[in-house]
């Protein structure tokens, strides 16, 4: 990759900026169209917006200190498989 960005081989390499990166969050967590109406009809359009923007932080914060908890307790790649297989030992990790 030389100092543009691009490949060496002429492809672009694919970067993921910090707005790219929110808005992915924020899709990833809300779960897409399904429910806005209900909520917008429900609560109205600010407190929808409202609840639209601290969703994402309220739900994916705890889940990101969670994973980072167990990623440095146990510093080996797998993640999930991983801190089943330790916490459930044989019984419960092969499900």
């Amino acid at each position: 990759v030389d100092a543009v960005g691009v490949a060496v081989l002429g492809e672009p390499q694919r970067v993921v900026g910090t707005l790219k990166l929110a808005l992915m969050a924020y899709f990833l967590t809300c779960g897409g169209p399904f429910g806005i109406e209900d909520t917008v009809g429900a609560a109205g359009p600010l407190l929808a917006l409202v609840g639209f923007a601290v969703l994402p932080f309220v739900w994916a914060l705890p889940q990101a200190l969670v994973t980072a908890e167990l990623a440095t307790l146990l510093p080996e790649n797998g993640g999930s498989i991983v801190w089943f297989r330790e916490s459930l030992r044989a019984v419960g990790a092969g499900v």
